[in-house]
């Protein structure tokens, strides 16, 4: 590293050494910012972090297949070198186990209605908290639909749900009522960067499937949300996540309000080419905390 340009590094996996197609674009526009940018995979050990001044995760899509080893290497390179994260080390911890979601429902924002339980065993007695005739159970700590199951009530009080043979016991078991509105509406994706509404998608699910993302046959449609949707959507960013360089609110319009699905922070997929200038803002925004502020 011969340059006095500031180096950033995008985290990644090694699956997707060279990022994303899409976030690939950033590299020159980063580089326009007066910024230099590589690619690193997270637990590559021949990475030098130390050189670089921002560590900005991206693809790291493998984290919760491993996330002891993920949580070791974040906590190491905090200790080790400091804080350098983006978003910030102490938000990608909290933000990694879905039980994030009492604190928000606590503080008066909406949310699907979800139970943490201790085990798997507790499903039939937990169902009797739960309204509806369909349920979803997916693991505190997942991505990408990854151990997510729909079922029945009657199934569920038998203790008869697909994957429960083979459910990872360190997983610590989440139960929602199936939401229609997804089915029926979609679920929106708004991207705040910075803090402020960036752009938004609207993902729907294959005909007969309940999961909205594209490898299961879901679709993902670039779509401006309505200005009240937005509104409501903030209100998730400026409580728990005000100052992030980037946040995606997931969630669904029920009787008009918005109900938080899930708030990501540490590697979603902000649908960057799905937005006509989204590269250049999320550079911008990058840039804006990296960069020295002029005096």
């Amino acid at each position: 590293m011969k340059s006095n340009k500031p180096h950033v590094a995008l985290v990644t996996c090694n699956t997707l050494p060279n990022l994303t197609a899409s976030e690939q674009e950033l590299l020159p526009l980063l580089d326009q910012q007066g910024l230099i940018a590589e690619a690193c995979v997270w637990d590559d050990p021949n990475v030098a972090w130390e050189n670089y001044q921002a560590w900005i995760i991206r693809s790291v899509w493998d984290y919760y297949l491993k996330p002891e080893q993920f949580k070791g290497w974040m906590h190491g390179l905090a200790q080790e070198i400091g804080e350098r994260f983006w978003n910030p080390y102490p938000i990608l911890q909290q933000n990694s186990d879905k039980q994030y979601l009492q604190e928000l429902h606590k503080a008066g924002l909406p949310t699907v209605p979800t139970l943490f339980l201790d085990h798997i065993s507790q499903i039939p007695t937990a169902l009797q908290k739960l309204e509806g005739e369909r349920f979803i159970l997916k693991p505190s700590v997942s991505a990408s639909a990854h151990h997510t199951y729909q079922f029945d009530r009657k199934s569920g009080e038998a203790g008869i749900i697909p994957g429960l043979s083979t459910w990872p016991s360190q997983k610590v078991p989440m139960l929602q009522p199936f939401i229609k509105e997804v089915a029926e509406q979609g679920e929106w994706s708004c991207i705040f960067l910075n803090g402020h509404y960036s752009h938004s998608v609207l993902k729907t699910p294959a005909s007969g499937d309940f999961r909205v993302q594209e490898e299961y046959g879901g679709q993902t449609t670039a779509q401006d949300a309505d200005p009240q949707l937005i509104k409501q959507a903030q209100a998730y960013v400026d409580f728990y996540a005000p100052h992030l360089l980037y946040a995606r609110v997931d969630g669904v319009m029920i009787r008009d309000t918005f109900h938080l699905m899930e708030l990501e922070l540490i590697e979603p997929e902000l649908f960057l080419h799905k937005s006509p200038g989204a590269h250049q803002r999320f550079a911008e925004a990058i840039a804006q905390r990296v960069l020295p502020s002029p005096i």
